[in-house]
């Protein structure tokens, strides 16, 4: 559910662009352009999106990485006459850092691809691991997450492929197991978003990636035993999203400052209308966008503390 909320997210992201804004707090969002095997799409289902420098989208699904240039999709597969192919073809996560090399999380561990050279290589790690998040850190180490494991990687040598890996910080913390999602406070300094609450990690000072190793592990106990499905940091907000809601709040050391609540979209008092949020995301031009389920996509207006809620109605044709 979590994948299938992220794609209408940002899908709406799209539609939305070409819908002025209104008063009342529900836009419905309309002709939607399909796109299918007619136009060389031939996927059903997306698990994840993401641009790179270069303008062009890459598609993760769960048959193989598709590319997207304005005319025509081509497609990556463990089959593809390239060099060094992907290690598998369910595409799990989509990272795309600054220099513009394109991180692939699989079901079976993490590629990399360099496109001035198109060509992928592998992130060496000991045992098979279904990729659950890729992201950076502040300094541009490359982190990926899955179950009861956490790597730190950085490119040594675009020609040759020459990644280095930290250790699995996690090994010694088998408390740690579902990792949703995570973020950075800074270099040293992340959270996770778990299934069994919010955790801080703090991390020891380092000059290598294989020096990198857990200092302290906190837990924010106001989250304890919540399933936390994301976490973005934008500006001095840390935003949370839950299966039981949506919180804006700040952090200071071990402790958490709750600035406000939304667990309904409305003002029902309908407990069946609570609030699970699924992917929080800013927009280039500093907009935020909620993903949730069943209750559409929202926009956080900052001026007036509000939310636009925009939905989806399946009785407007495509």
């Amino acid at each position: 559910m979590k994948i299938l909320i992220r794609i209408l997210t940002l899908i709406c992201l799209v539609e939305i662009a070409f819908l002025s804004l209104s008063e009342t707090s529900v836009v419905i969002a309309q002709n939607f352009e399909r796109f299918s095997n007619k136009e060389g799409f031939n996927q059903n289902t997306i698990n994840n999106i993401t641009q790179d420098k270069y303008g062009f989208l890459w598609f993760g699904t769960p048959n193989g990485l598709i590319k997207y240039d304005g005319y025509e999709f081509e497609t990556f597969t463990t089959q593809s006459k390239t060099y060094d192919n992907i290690s598998s073809n369910d595409v799990t996560s989509l990272y795309n850092d600054t220099s513009g090399v394109l991180w692939i999380g699989t079901n079976v561990g993490t590629n990399l691809y360099i496109p001035w050279l198109e060509r992928f290589y592998t992130v060496p790690i000991e045992t098979k691991l279904e990729v659950s998040h890729v992201a950076a850190s502040p300094n541009g180490d490359v982190w990926f997450s899955g179950e009861n494991k956490l790597y730190a990687c950085h490119l040594i040598n675009d020609e040759k492929g020459n990644v280095s890996v930290s250790k699995n910080l996690l090994a010694d913390h088998p408390n740690i197991l579902t990792i949703n999602d995570f973020s950075f406070i800074d270099d040293n300094i992340m959270v996770l978003a778990t299934d069994t609450g919010l955790k801080k990690i703090e991390l020891g000072n380092h000059s290598k990636i294989e020096e990198i190793k857990i200092e302290n592990i906190s837990s924010f106990e106001k989250f304890d035993d919540n399933d936390i499905t994301c976490v973005q940091s934008i500006g001095n907000i840390f935003w949370i999203g839950t299966t039981k809601g949506l919180f804006k709040t700040t952090l200071d050391e071990n402790r958490i400052h709750l600035i406000k609540e939304i667990n309904q979209v409305d003002d029902t008092k309908d407990s069946s209308l609570s609030l699970s949020i699924n992917t929080i995301f800013e927009s280039s031009s500093g907009d935020v966008w909620i993903g949730t389920v069943n209750n559409g996509l929202l926009k956080y207006l900052e001026k007036e503390d509000q939310f636009l809620n925009y939905r989806y109605d399946p009785k407007n044709e495509l």
